[in-house]
């Protein structure tokens, strides 16, 4: 196996504050030009910082002392940019790659060329939001299936507008709504693997093995640190997860530095339009007084939250089927929901689609939400919590009070993906950091810039059905991870 670049490692490491900001590393140094002109190295200083948090080779702790160094330069009192304020994502990161590559075509480095740059690559492209579009946002993040009629009444608008208003949403800011499952009710349990890797293994390869593996159903890599996660849906209930496990045991130590298997317990997520005024997003204050006083409000209703209960009676594999699609557009008529089930090679007509759907809805087993991007949440977190089933309860009660997050908890503590301001990130990130300090919590991982890698969707899953017996039947042998990754479960494949 190819080994890792030393030099990329090294970078990876935690610095001590003495450190130089022309010491940290990023795979983009033959497009940061040189300069020794006070204000011309600012501005690139911010550049080679901010390139070092999208490349994953210089932590956020690590940028925040870098940006007390930059305070130094007299050029900040005029323009006093803080690195870990910018928002990390592939967007701007490549933006201000082609303009760099411009300035090197032309030999440009003067302070004004750089400025100019750099500048151009964050001009803001937040796409402006109506009254009436951001009301209609707000009440369908609280009612997510409400009807055109019911909507219009408690809106005081016409069914016609809203239903445009909500096509404008889609357009402008991708809204779309999807639905939790609770995969458990047909069997089939959710786990999440968190890790990062040996010091001679690479990414790349562990993704394709990954991808490879029948019951992976989402890989996820990171450019901030060396944590990455994958998730797994695991049919044949407790003996089809107890297989799976027994698999994954061999991989610490060989192909896994750090591990943790998660295995679903319960999921949501959660909307706060409350905190957005004018243009802005205010940090919650409820949020502050938790963590720091613990101070915490009462715990979260059961219609936010989705427990995996378990199997349930009367579900087919059809109702699998049916939700699976549904899962992807919980607004969707039944007639696209079949449309799109036939595309896939799968014969279930509408009316059989309302029944499943109904059925869903009465042995409450979906939990629907809203999906939207941009409106300044630019920048996105996910919290690996190992806590007590203490604070795992009071971290559930608090979460209402994000501006967006999506909250996965487990057999060991809690996931969460957070959306916030790029201006807020470092008061978030330190805020759930510094829950490591309480007793109860083992430890706090965070992956910043998550970038995801779709391998295949719930539906594959219904080819291990046994029609016969009427339940799932999968091979031990294909639930073995191991396999895919280690050879005899001793040496790596690769």
């Amino acid at each position: 196996m190819k080994k890792s670049s030393p030099r990329a490692k090294e970078a990876s490491r935690e610095r001590d504050s003495e450190q130089g900001i022309r010491d940290f590393y990023t795979p983009y140094d033959d497009v940061i030009p040189s300069s020794n002109e006070v204000t011309t190295k600012f501005y690139l200083d911010i550049v080679r910082i901010y390139f070092g948090l999208c490349s994953g080779t210089v932590s956020l702790d690590d940028a925040s002392i870098a940006a007390r160094e930059l305070r130094t330069n007299p050029e900040y009192t005029k323009n006093p940019i803080d690195p870990t304020l910018l928002p990390i994502n592939e967007e701007y990161k490549h933006r201000l790659l082609d303009n760099l590559k411009t300035l090197s075509k032309y030999n440009l480095v003067t302070t004004d060329a750089v400025k100019s740059a750099f500048s151009f690559a964050f001009l803001d492209e937040t796409t402006p939001i109506s009254t009436t579009d951001l009301a209609v946002l707000g009440y369908f993040s609280k009612n997510p299936l409400e009807t055109l009629v019911s909507s219009g009444e408690g809106l005081d608008l016409s069914p016609k507008t809203i239903a445009r208003s909500l096509r404008r949403l889609n357009e402008k800011f991708g809204v779309r709504f999807g639905c939790h499952l609770d995969a458990t009710a047909f069997g089939i349990q959710s786990a999440l693997l968190f890790f990062t890797l040996m010091p001679d293994v690479e990414w790349p390869q562990v993704e394709n093995a990954l991808a490879l593996f029948p019951f992976t159903n989402g890989i996820m890599k990171t450019t901030m640190t060396d944590l990455g996660y994958a998730t797994f849906l695991i049919p044949g209930g407790n003996r089809g997860m107890a297989a799976f496990r027994a698999s994954v045991a061999p991989l610490k130590g060989v192909m896994f530095d750090y591990m943790q298997l998660h295995i679903q317990k319960g999921m949501g997520s959660y909307f706060n339009l409350s905190l957005y005024e004018e243009g802005n997003w205010a940090f919650p204050s409820d949020l502050k007084s938790a963590f720091e006083e613990e101070h915490f409000p009462q715990d979260v209703g059961p219609t936010r939250h989705l427990e995996c209960s378990g199997l349930r009676k009367g579900f087919t594999p059809k109702d699998f089927l049916v939700a699976s699609e549904y899962k992807k557009d919980a607004r969707a008529p039944p007639g696209i929901i079949s449309q799109g089930l036939r595309i896939r090679g799968w014969d279930i007509d509408t009316r059989h689609v309302s029944q499943s759907i109904q059925k869903l809805h009465t042995k409450r087993v979906t939990l629907p939400f809203i999906v939207y991007g941009g409106l300044g949440l630019s920048a996105n977190f996910c919290f690996e919590i190992l806590c007590n089933d203490k604070w795992k309860k009071q971290i559930l009660s608090v979460l209402p009070t994000l501006a967006n997050v999506m909250y996965y908890s487990s057999n060991k503590g809690i996931l969460l993906w957070v959306q916030v301001p790029s201006q807020q990130q470092v008061d978030y990130y330190q805020m759930f950091r510094s829950l490591e300090k309480k007793n109860g919590v083992k430890s706090v991982q965070s992956i910043m810039t998550i970038v995801q890698k779709g391998t295949r969707t719930m539906h594959e899953l219904v080819h291990y059905w046994d029609y016969r017996r009427n339940q799932w039947s999968v091979p031990p042998e294909e639930l073995n991870l191991g396999a895919y990754l280690l050879d005899d479960n001793t040496e790596p494949l690769y």
